[in-house]
């Protein structure tokens, strides 16, 4: 038991680093450099900086090979210091919230809506662990390719008036 607490103590022990270290403020730049970690290195030459899961594995335990992600809140501290933990808990709530609507006042009018239901709330989850986009970017890209590819193609598909929740009624 006490193990399995061990790994999933990073984000407390990310917490006190990310509060009691002297830092500069990162304000959103992972979500770039999330971004730019899919660009080819040695094709365009491109040098993405270190993210914020550098930093805090820096702070936690010196320089190693391997990098421990901050979690949600201290990389909102890494981000925008205490500011960033109001505006992004607020901000990831609502969104959070707002998607769950959406997709739940459409669960059964579309039949490819619960494959959609459940990756985004474990996208959802994956991101309030690791903390870093660039980790939830790489670790999800497959969910996040997909459900594009869903949202642009397969909408005028689905969208057909005899598809209804009368679909997945039992029938005599």
């Amino acid at each position: 038991m006490i193990s399995l607490v061990k790994v999933f103590s990073y984000g407390f022990t990310s917490l006190y680093a990310a509060s009691k270290e002297y830092y500069p403020l990162r304000l959103l730049g992972d979500w770039l450099y999330g971004i730019g970690s899919f660009l080819p290195d040695r094709l365009l030459k491109v040098t993405v900086p270190d993210t914020v899961s550098t930093y805090n594995t820096q702070f936690l335990a010196g320089d190693t090979d391997y990098e421990i992600p901050a979690g949600f809140i201290a990389s909102c501290i890494y981000s925008w210091s205490w500011v960033g933990v109001t505006v992004f808990s607020f901000a990831y709530g609502w969104l959070g919230r707002y998607l769950q609507t959406i997709i739940y006042r459409h669960l059964y009018k579309m039949f490819w809506f619960p494959f959609l239901y459940a990756a985004v709330a474990q996208a959802w989850c994956d991101f309030f662990a690791s903390g870093d986009p660039r980790i939830f970017l790489q670790a999800n890209f497959c969910v996040l390719i997909s459900l594009f590819l869903l949202l642009v193609f397969c909408m005028k598909i689905s969208t057909n008036k005899n598809w209804s929740s009368k679909a997945f009624e039992a029938k005599p």
